[in-house]
């Protein structure tokens, strides 16, 4: 993360998608919590 964030890029999809389920999950986010997060 530090590296990408030295890049100033975002990681490709599916490590951003990896990287949500494990924050989402540290935070005990639902299904339809989530999809109310990713439509704002």
């Amino acid at each position: 993360m530090l590296e990408l964030h030295k890049k100033n890029s975002r990681p490709p999809s599916a490590e951003r998608e990896k990287i949500d389920d494990i924050v989402y999950g540290f935070y005990g986010i639902t299904e339809e919590e989530r999809r109310i997060i990713e439509v704002q």
